[in-house]
């Protein structure tokens, strides 16, 4: 978490997101919703805190808000990418911007402020002729 850095968020496989407190001494876990697909990877945002995305292997991302409670719903979910998206980042310095990148092959900014027919804005696309291994936001 880039504030609270007791907290720990991890995805997996199984679809499931948690949130782990470090602090506690049983390491409980709050799980989010479960996702129709294996989970690649997860970004808290740095600007609303309480917020992470989660990036599946079917190109969708979810959005959650941690006030929402264990087994909550994303409050937003949408398509970003046709193959599976192993990357992905909330801009630290720029509110609502989260970038993708997918297997294929294409790299997305999306400005999260604004929705256009139930999902984000996509604000820049670039096709890049690189090798899957070498996609990453970090």
């Amino acid at each position: 978490h880039p504030f609270e850095h007791n907290l720990l968020l991890s995805a997996s496989f199984d679809g499931v997101a948690a949130v782990v407190d470090c602090r506690t001494s049983n390491g409980s876990a709050i799980s989010f919703s479960k996702s129709t697909s294996p989970i690649g990877s997860c970004s808290w945002c740095y600007t609303t805190p309480t917020v992470f995305a989660c990036a599946s292997e079917d190109g969708r991302v979810s959005c959650y808000d941690v006030r929402a409670g264990a087994s909550s719903k994303p409050f937003l979910a949408f398509e970003a990418h046709e193959k599976d998206v192993p990357a992905l980042s909330f801009s630290p310095g720029v509110p609502g911007m989260l970038v993708t990148a997918s297997l294929d092959k294409h790299v997305r900014v999306w400005d999260m402020s604004t929705t256009v027919d139930g999902r984000p804005a996509c604000a820049a696309e670039k096709a890049l002729k690189v090798c899957d291994a070498f996609l990453s936001c970090a």
